[in-house]
């Protein structure tokens, strides 16, 4: 991801370099506080997560959802189905 990202921002500098970008300093100084800001909210995303929620339930985890194969779509059926 952080390839991909770096990528992008060397493609773009490159191609036609804006007045903010021939300032190395401020260009490392930005990517440097994106990067401890997103530290920052990973690390508190694990506090919350690993503190006791409110009413007591756990949330589930999305790579747990996204593992299990479980779809949000009605079953198909290829019968007429009765009742409930």
């Amino acid at each position: 991801m952080v390839a991909f990202l770096v990528a992008i921002v060397t493609n773009y500098v490159t191609a036609q370099p804006p007045k903010w970008a021939e300032n190395t300093l401020l260009v490392w100084s930005v990517f440097g506080a994106l990067a401890v800001v997103s530290l920052g909210l990973f690390f508190w995303e694990r506090r919350l997560a690993a503190q006791a929620p409110e009413n007591g339930v756990r949330p589930v985890p999305l790579g747990r959802i996204a593992v299990g194969g479980h779809s949000m779509n009605p079953p198909a059926v290829s019968a007429r189905v009765q009742g409930r």
